[in-house]
């Protein structure tokens, strides 16, 4: 038994890919009508409140060390919020039963969101066409994640930053993060309808 939340993080750390991924894509605070659906106005909307935390002076830029801040803080309230999802009780305590609960419940969110992608037609049945549809969908991202990873790569080690920093002067402006998020947006809509699903631009 784990008595202090504090000495829990730890353990909560290596679940943290896998309990983000029960999570929709955008993260489900941007589904503010909590439909199980993330529009690029709810999207939107959630990048403007990141720009503005992480914006500590409030200059309408983003300065490098506000970066880093706003990243160590995000990473923080994650792993709170992870704690959360498995102290079922609420006590404060995370017991070895809450602890394995956690982890079964992982793994059926993780075997029910492939079932979601591989069933492209939504009829309760994965056949051959809908495998040979999730190939392609597969196929198409990897290529477009080649090419994010070859752009990262031509900025040097700070390539999505640098990528997004557009005049290079090593501050992120309201703008340039805005662009920034629509890029984002764009990529993580696998199938191009507007709106950000359960599980959309995750890998299965």
């Amino acid at each position: 038994m784990i008595h202090l939340k504090f000495a829990a993080i730890t353990l909560i750390s290596s679940l943290t890919i896998s309990l983000s991924a029960m999570a929709a894509s955008g993260a489900p605070k941007a589904d503010t009508n909590q439909d199980g659906k993330v529009t690029r106005a709810e999207f939107n909307a959630a990048s403007e409140a990141r720009f503005a935390a992480a914006d500590a002076n409030r200059d309408g830029y983003i300065s490098m060390d506000e970066r880093d801040g706003a990243r160590e803080a995000h990473q923080q309230e994650r792993q709170y919020e992870h704690f959360d999802r498995l102290d079922s009780n609420r006590d404060g305590i995370l017991t070895r039963e809450e602890f394995a609960q956690g982890l079964d419940n992982v793994k059926k969110q993780r075997r029910d969101r492939v079932r979601t992608h591989m069933d492209q037609n939504q009829d309760g049945q994965i056949t051959r066409e809908d495998r040979e549809m999730r190939r392609e969908q597969r196929s198409e991202r990897r290529s477009q994640m080649g090419e994010r990873r070859r752009q990262g790569q031509n900025h040097g080690a700070g390539g999505h930053w640098n990528r997004i920093d557009t005049n290079g002067d090593k501050l992120i402006s309201t703008q340039e993060y805005r662009a920034g998020a629509d890029e984002m947006f764009n990529f993580l809509d696998a199938n191009g309808d507007g709106v950000l699903e359960q599980g959309e631009g995750r890998r299965p």
